[in-house]
């Protein structure tokens, strides 16, 4: 009787674990909390802290760094690579 109820338990207990992360992981909505607006939505036009900040959230960039070594990877570029202008 004493085995059932430890399992019962533990049953209950997991179930109720189960429902409680089904329901963190179906938030739709993500919160990013800034110290200071940004001047602009410019990204080429406001370079201070706050608006680099904003921007890096809010804007994707064509490459990013990978690695330790910093290496540039396309990102939403489709490819990389570097143009000579004569």
């Amino acid at each position: 009787m004493k085995k059932i109820l430890i399992f019962l338990s533990t049953l209950t207990l997991v179930f109720t674990l189960l429902a409680w992360t089904g329901q963190a992981l179906a938030e739709t909505s993500i919160v990013v909390a800034q110290d200071d607006p940004p001047r602009m939505m410019n990204p080429h036009g406001d370079d201070s802290d706050a608006g680099l900040q904003y921007m890096a959230n809010f804007f994707d960039g064509l490459l990013q760094r990978k690695g330790p070594e910093g290496t540039l990877v396309p990102a939403l570029a489709p490819s990389a690579g570097s143009i000579r202008i004569c």
